[in-house]
């Protein structure tokens, strides 16, 4: 249990963490994975982050609860096996130190599973809006149209024509549904975690 944020943020050169274990993590503020995070045995190892925050008297959550997934000014991280939980918003390349997003260097590798209370915000494409200003987009498969994440504009030909796609790739930990496998301390509802899912949606 940590009081305040927690950061894994290696200092060497191998730019991350093998993890070695059980354990559930719980932070009062918020997480920042910066870099590699892996199971030594992904058999027997397990390892729960949990974003709670801070809440008032009324139970109102009024700081933290954000994981903050990957380090858009280095670019080091990779790789991440854990079972996260966050009370408000699982963010990927968003404000991890700074203000504003940063273009990531690469994709990543995600083994385990990511929840959120309010949103997951992942922002893996990107193109050039002029000069050299890089800006996240998103596409809407209704309208068959690319915009910009932020003002919501549509791109023109020539701005798809700049865009960069950062590969996520998501393996599922199946551990967390069972209560014998699943760490330790992980929020739950009744019975089984996720057991109130009503509908399931494949995303693109």
């Amino acid at each position: 249990y940590i009081d305040g944020n927690l950061w894994i943020n290696s200092v060497s050169n191998t730019f991350g963490y093998n993890m070695s274990g059980k354990a559930t993590i719980v932070v009062t503020g918020n997480i920042y994975i910066c870099d590699n995070l892996k199971y030594a045995n992904t058999t027997t190892d397990v390892l729960g982050l949990v974003a709670l925050g801070k809440y008032n008297s009324s139970g109102q959550r009024v700081s933290g609860g954000d994981i903050i997934f990957g380090d858009p000014s280095y670019g080091t991280m990779y790789i991440c096996s854990a079972m996260m939980f966050a009370a408000n918003n699982f963010l990927f390349n968003t404000r991890a130190l700074g203000t504003y997003s940063g273009e990531p260097e690469s994709g990543f590798i995600l083994n385990g599973s990511m929840t959120a209370m309010n949103k997951i915000s992942i922002e893996r494409d990107w193109y050039t809006r002029s000069g050299t200003e890089r800006r996240p987009a998103r596409y809407d498969p209704s309208t068959s149209q690319w915009y910009d994440s932020g003002t919501g504009v549509a791109l023109t030909t020539a701005q798809i024509a700049t865009m960069k796609h950062y590969r996520m790739v998501l393996n599922y930990d199946d551990r967390v549904r069972s209560r014998s496998t699943q760490p330790k301390g992980l929020p739950r509802g009744i019975g089984l975690i996720y057991s109130g899912i009503t509908d399931w949606k494949e995303l693109p």
